[in-house]
């Protein structure tokens, strides 16, 4: 197989004029192009990619073999991982690439579901929809249930991403109705359906449906919940088999690899439905054991490496020890999240918001307007408006309260 390879990249590179020493520059040693083209050493994925652009070839050009079933199932294994390691630009480029085979020799359908997926991360909503939309259409006329039930599951995703809250109840209650009647949906799929339904439903103020939903949710996935991630090797050694471009190899270990993230997948999304199960605890006024099943949360996330999800956790434990008066608590609740937040996302935006509170309660007043200012710049940026509402009439409160205060020793 590295000698295949290897043949290719003397071929084109001898076709554009390059030696051995300029097409390793910045990527390799000369000896190891060397090394490559006679077959003797096996490039990475990182350096194969490198070494195709160096070319001015795709990538495509270096994988072509005859073994075009085992090439495009590890290609599509491949994008998956991707997709779950969020490199979404690489997985859906992959993804079109394959699409244009002739035959095409995996699953159509499951090609351009993975695509969708990565098109909704990318915000690419129109093409996610126009996929979906033909796919919807095409499974429920097979009646391809399983197909069906993950077209609507994007598509409710994919109208949440575009604040379109009604059409994504629509898309995800007829999910949930083919759940009702179908067995063959895998169990992790209708745990990640009640997590965004209820999720759905609690923004859209249905409390007790939301409830309904997390807690039918927490009950068929707690008993995974203490499960630890086994097989991580299995993901290694299939990344290695692929960049080997060893397809056989390559299918056996990404089947086993993709298995580990689609476990690791269950898992987070398990550990989410605990997280909105806790808030809705705190909702009901249960802020004690509300903060008890965060700080299960906290642990879980810190244990699976998501370090977003770990400070989405810290600010909701800051607003319920902020509740409780546990201003200390809450403080060190934000130190933690504060080094962890992406620039200008909602959950920044909150960080703002939680700390110009806890400043107000503790009496430190000077910094509590240009904090609230920015907890506001960034809401109208993410389209948060029930939070503009809430800091505009925060700041407003605050302002006649400082304002009362002050009046007394103007007057003196």
């Amino acid at each position: 197989m590295s000698a295949h390879i290897g043949e290719k990249i003397r071929k084109f590179r001898k076709e554009i004029g390059l030696t051995q020493t300029q097409l390793a520059e910045g990527i390799v040693t000369p000896s190891m192009i060397c090394q490559i083209e006679a077959g003797k050493a096996t490039p990475s994925y990182a350096v194969l990619e490198a070494i195709a652009e160096r070319l001015e070839r795709p990538l495509s050009d270096l994988l072509q073999d005859t073994q075009p079933q085992g090439k495009h199932k590890a290609i599509l294994l491949l994008a998956q991982s991707l997709i779950r390691n969020r490199d979404f630009e690489h997985a859906c480029s992959m993804l079109e690439s394959l699409l244009q085979q002739t035959p095409l020799q995996v699953p159509r359908d499951d090609v351009e579901l993975t695509l969708a997926n990565g098109y909704i991360h990318l915000a690419k909503y129109e093409e996610a929809q126009s996929l979906l939309d033909e796919l919807l259409t095409k499974s429920l006329y097979l009646k391809n249930i399983p197909v069906a039930f993950r077209c609507l599951l994007y598509l409710g995703k994919l109208a949440r991403c575009s604040e379109k809250k009604q059409v994504a109840l629509y898309h995800l209650r007829k999910a949930y109705a083919i759940m009702q009647q179908d067995d063959e949906i895998p169990l992790e799929e209708k745990i990640e359906l009640l997590q965004r339904l209820g999720s759905l439903y609690q923004e859209l103020g249905r409390t007790e449906e939301a409830h309904q939903c997390y807690q039918m949710a927490y009950e068929w996935g707690q008993s995974a919940l203490n499960e630890e991630t086994r097989g991580r090797m299995y993901l290694e050694k299939g990344l290695h088999a692929l960049r080997q471009m060893n397809y056989e190899e390559a299918c056996d270990f990404a089947e086993k690899a993709n298995a580990l993230y689609e476990n690791m997948d269950h898992t987070l999304v398990l550990v989410d439905v605990l997280r909105s199960f806790s808030c809705m605890l705190a909702k009901r006024g249960n802020l004690t054991e509300a903060v008890r099943r965060l700080q299960d949360c906290l642990y879980q996330y810190k244990r699976l490496g998501d370090s977003s999800r770990v400070a989405s956790t810290e600010l909701e434990l800051a607003k319920m020890h902020l509740e409780q008066g546990m201003y200390f608590e809450a403080e060190q609740a934000l130190e933690r999240a504060e080094p962890l937040l992406e620039r200008n996302t909602f959950e920044q935006g909150l960080y703002y918001h939680l700390s110009a509170l806890l400043y107000m309660r503790t009496s430190r007043y000077d910094d509590v307007l240009s904090l609230l200012s920015k907890a506001l710049h960034i809401y109208q940026q993410q389209g948060a408006y029930d939070a503009c509402a809430q800091v505009i009439e925060e700041t407003n409160v605050f302002c006649q309260t400082i304002w009362k205060k002050e009046q007394p020793l103007l007057l003196a």
